[in-house]
């Protein structure tokens, strides 16, 4: 892969499976250790720690709740003024409908309205989290290309807020950073992948 991302550490919500857990493997593939962030599926989360792990990178498992839209955007731009500073980014990326157990499940979600009819899949979200990372890694807090991105991929993605169960919106992020107890952070990528809603 061309992407270089030893040395840098990744939090990636919603890495239990689905799009964060392919997002999650492919920032290990390319070098970055991954901490693992899951809702309910511990041993799902587990499993993606323990693959991680087997392409010699670092993993942890984190229990936290990052399912609303509403969470993910509030999560992004706080963190986007509070690291600023510390010359760190903190992005959004917002497809449209992908091909997960969620989304095909769904009766009511229907590839055929998507213009390119057929869901994105997995895979191809974690490759623009991984080729966007090293472009915004920064040096420091006088980096003049601190921005933050929130990206919404067609208009199909407006049906997904009808998916998931009891209304909530499933989200993977990716926000990465230092582990917990890893010293503090400086010119670390960072990107948050969800879908729209």
């Amino acid at each position: 892969m061309l992407d270089d991302l030893t040395g840098k550490v990744a939090l990636e919500t919603g890495a239990s499976r689905g799009i964060g857990k392919a997002v999650a493997v492919a920032l290990a593939k390319a070098g970055a250790d991954v901490a693992v962030d899951y809702r309910s599926r511990e041993a799902d989360a587990g499993q993606t720690c323990a693959e991680i792990e087997r392409l010699g990178r670092r993993a942890a498992a984190i229990r936290a709740d990052a399912a609303s839209k509403a969470g993910i955007l509030g999560l992004t731009h706080s963190y986007a003024k509070l690291l600023a500073r510390e010359g760190i980014t903190v992005d959004a990326i917002a497809p449209a409908l992908i091909e997960t157990e969620m989304v095909t499940s769904n009766p009511k979600a229907r590839a055929d309205l998507i213009p390119a009819g057929r869901f994105g899949s997995v895979e191809e979200i974690a490759d623009v989290v991984v080729m966007l990372a090293p472009q915004r890694i920064h040096h420091g807090p006088n980096d003049q290309r601190q921005r933050r991105l929130v990206h919404e991929q067609s208009e199909a993605g407006a049906e997904k807020s009808t998916l998931g169960s009891g209304g909530r919106n499933q989200y993977e992020t990716a926000v990465p950073g230092n582990l917990p107890t890893a010293r503090p952070a400086s010119g670390v990528a960072q990107s948050v992948a969800a879908p729209s809603s």
